[in-house]
Order: C-alpha cells, then structure tokens, then sequence
C-alpha cells in the first residue's frame, strides 16, 4: 500500500471514529449501512482494510459531506 493511500485511509478513519462519537451512531448501525460486517469495518478504522471507492462514496452520504472532507 503506497504512504498517500494509507494517509488517505487513515484520514478516512479518524472522521469516521469521530463521527460515531459526536452523533451516537454504533460501528454495527454504519457497517449494516456501508452493506459490511463489523469486523470488517473495524480493520478499516485499525488501517488493516482499505475503504473501497464505494465506500468512500457511501461513507461522505452517510455523514453528510462531500467527498473532500474525508481527506
């Protein structure tokens, strides 16, 4: 994995974990959501997995921002 996409996978990540904790939403509520099992969204916010484009995608509705924001 090259350093920009584990930079971008880490980025991801953190707004994501942060997102859970500021609008009380579960990991088991987002990976039904994103249509993947908990365990796999948690090697996701760990940095074992990366996030496809369509969860990338899926992700910036879910948390109502564009695109950009998860830089």
């Amino acid at each position: 994995m090259g350093v920009e996409v584990t930079r971008l996978n880490a980025s991801i990540a953190k707004k994501v974990g942060t997102w859970l904790l500021e609008n009380n939403h579960t990991k088991r509520g987002l990976a039904s959501s994103l249509g993947i099992c908990v365990s796999t969204l948690n090697n996701k916010l760990r940095g074992k997995n990366t996030w496809s484009w369509d969860e990338v995608v899926r992700l910036s509705e879910i948390l109502g921002c564009s695109l950009e924001d998860l830089r």
